[in-house]
């Protein structure tokens, strides 16, 4: 039986070796950010001028100064500042798994390479068959008929 074009596509020896690569450079990024630090003096203009720029653009200041660089590891997040601190509030729950997760890389990945689930009444995908049946055994589990 023939693969489909998007199962050739998640399987294909360059895609698992763009994968192995990209979960190497996470790992060795996020080694770097080990403790809570302060900010780079050499960030510090550049990082009040991005504060100030986004408080024009959205009609004021943020309630807390904080940018995050995009990377992290685990609780601790890099600000655009260089500065390291922890995440109390895990952004609001966006990263209760932590920042840079290798499990969150390996879902966006996927994602990247694949369609939207649409989940409306005209077009679905096998992605869509998976999603329900995850639904269905998680409400099935507990007390759903």
């Amino acid at each position: 039986m023939t693969d489909t074009v998007a199962k050739q596509l998640l399987n294909d020896p360059r895609v698992h070796k763009a994968r192995r690569l990209l979960h190497e450079a996470l790992h060795d990024h996020r080694a770097n950010i080990k403790q809570p630090k302060p900010a780079d003096a050499d960030l510090a203009v550049e990082y009040q001028h991005l504060l100030e720029q986004f408080a024009k653009l959205r009609g004021g200041k943020l309630y807390y100064p904080y940018l995050g660089s995009g990377a992290g590891n685990g609780a601790l997040v890099e600000l655009a500042d260089g500065s390291v601190k922890y995440d109390f509030i895990t952004g609001i729950g966006v990263h209760a798994w932590g920042h840079s997760h290798a499990d969150l890389l390996d879902a966006s990945i996927t994602a990247a390479l694949s369609d939207t689930i649409m989940q409306g009444n005209l077009q679905q995908d096998v992605a869509s068959v998976e999603l329900a049946q995850m639904i269905v055994t998680a409400a099935n589990a507990r007390g759903a008929k």
